[in-house]
């Protein structure tokens, strides 16, 4: 082989290199551009859940404490049928955010811990702070409810109604009378029993302090009395004080 070819074969061996090379520059440049924003999209997604999450419980939160509020009425002079129905609108309200935010929330959690993840998450543990607080008030207000009966039916039925349901009762001849007292209860009992196994889910996977027991307690937040002071600066917003509307 001549020198002018062994040259010019050389040289286009050096520029098909050079466009190989440069191909999988582009390509591994592009590559790159996609992984960032897939992670970007991914970080923007995270920002959106997390911050999905804080709204809903800051809203457990506030609800919790008028639902405490509302439940101080009971039994005195401001005790009435208007303020039961907001008791039990408000219970229900607590109850729809509970389950909104654990089923927001635990996926992940339980997702990371079958990965091996640590549990290091703020919103659980102010999660489950809020719920503890709702599941003690419930209990309050069944007994409350229990010992200071109220007859809801004149209420009830007198209220006007925009279904077509209120214009078919009328025409029943007779109807069996509607315990509201009793069904209440049945009511609350059903939701303290929603409620319980929310928190024994959530509990599964609070963090641990060294000697294996949870930081919140299985029942409710109980600390010595040294404690109480440190505990509500590290709780934050989320210590369910409201000021009452009804005094």
């Amino acid at each position: 082989m001549s020198g002018p070819e062994f040259a010019g074969k050389r040289g286009h061996h050096r520029n098909t290199s050079r466009r190989s090379s440069g191909l999988r520059g582009v390509l591994s440049r592009r590559l790159s551009v996609g992984s960032l924003h897939d992670s970007l999209e991914h970080s923007k997604e995270s920002q959106s859940h997390l911050a999905e999450c804080n709204r809903l419980i800051e809203e457990l939160n506030y609800q919790t404490a008028l639902f405490r509020d509302l439940l101080i009425s009971v039994g005195n002079r401001h005790d009435s049928p208007e303020v039961r129905d907001k008791i039990k609108q408000v219970r229900r309200k607590c109850l729809d955010i509970c389950s909104s935010v654990s089923h927001v929330l635990m996926p992940q959690i339980r997702s990371d811990v079958a990965e091996g993840i640590p549990v290091d998450s703020q919103h659980l543990v102010n999660l489950v702070s809020c719920t503890q607080l709702f599941f003690r008030e419930l209990h309050k207000c069944k007994q409350l409810v229990s010992v200071n009966a109220m007859d809801m039916r004149e209420f009830y039925e007198n209220r006007p109604s925009s279904s077509g349901m209120a214009v078919l009762d009328k025409l029943v001849l007779w109807r069996p009378p509607h315990d509201y007292h009793q069904e209440e209860l049945v009511s609350i009992d059903r939701d303290t029993e929603t409620v319980r196994n929310l928190l024994a889910e959530m509990q599964e996977y609070m963090p641990k302090e060294t000697n294996c027991k949870s930081l919140i307690e299985d029942n409710f937040v109980a600390f010595p009395t040294r404690q109480k002071g440190a505990f509500y600066r590290n709780i934050g917003d989320f210590c369910c004080l409201c000021k009452s509307n009804l005094s």
